[in-house]
């Protein structure tokens, strides 16, 4: 638990799991909804498929857009914790490990743009751009996911081996099933959509592909307890006195000279 400004809430480890928690959501409530609704052929669709049609689109994208801002948070926070690790502990090439954590920064910020893309341009509207979308996605969950592993392997003093062990099966498991996905996907889409088995294979391995992704997610539950989170501060001008109020809190701000407003 953490201290926070209401009380006590939840700390971050919260956040891996709710990423979890909406991401099985949203997949198992587009799919039974587009399948009852008979908007899904019968061959396994892709999972941009179940949210291509109303009213499963309107849910789809309002759960998708959730997760793209949590998993921008989420590679946030891992981001400061790598941060302060190698601020505090010394480490063979310390400066290059922060460029590779701006890095995977960057790149974890482009996997949530190209999910908030596929949510909101759904691929039976403006495809071209929902697949624009997807390959960002793909492109920055398997760059952000390789380097925040191989940063975990230099972390000794914070990260168990059998964690580094696990992120690096997922971060395979990943990179292999997006890359089966997309290839099989533009097989099948050039040869006109003819062999069946290309799109399943296709499909199947995008689930799959999300499935790991929730494995690679979770991992950080366990760090994340490590973390807390205190309250902003905002600065109030105001008659010549600067009063501190910290957002979100309950406590009564006090001016510069410590006086009560």
């Amino acid at each position: 638990m953490v201290r926070c400004g209401m009380g006590c809430c939840p700390g971050p480890h919260v956040l891996p799991i709710s990423i979890a928690i909406l991401t099985l959501l949203s997949l198992i409530t587009a799919y039974t909804i587009s399948f009852l609704k008979g908007h899904i052929k019968r061959q396994f669709p892709y999972i941009s498929e179940t949210g291509a049609s109303s009213p499963e689109s309107c849910i789809f994208g309002e759960l998708w857009n959730t997760i793209a801002v949590l998993l921008g948070i989420f590679y946030y926070f891992i981001s400061k914790q790598v941060s302060a690790y190698f601020s505090e502990v010394s480490t063979r090439g310390t400066r290059r490990l922060l460029r590779m954590n701006n890095v995977a920064l960057a790149f974890g910020f482009l996997d949530s743009f190209g999910i908030s893309v596929v949510a909101n341009f759904q691929i039976t509207n403006l495809g071209y751009t929902h697949y624009v979308g997807a390959a960002l996605a793909y492109l920055g969950l398997c760059v952000n996911a390789g380097i925040n592993t191989a940063l975990s392997y230099k972390m000794h003093y914070f990260t168990s081996r059998t964690v580094c062990r696990t992120r690096l099966v997922a971060t395979f498991g990943m990179t292999l099933l997006s890359s089966i996905t997309c290839t099989t996907g533009v097989l099948f889409w050039t040869l006109s959509y003819s062999n069946y088995k290309l799109h399943n294979a296709s499909t199947l391995s995008q689930w799959l592909m999300v499935l790991m992704m929730l494995v690679y997610v979770l991992t950080y539950v366990h760090e994340f307890k490590r973390m807390t989170i205190t309250p902003l501060k905002m600065n109030i001008r105001l008659n010549g006195h600067v009063y501190d109020m910290n957002l979100g809190s309950d406590d009564e701000s006090r001016d510069s000279e410590g006086s009560l407003i």
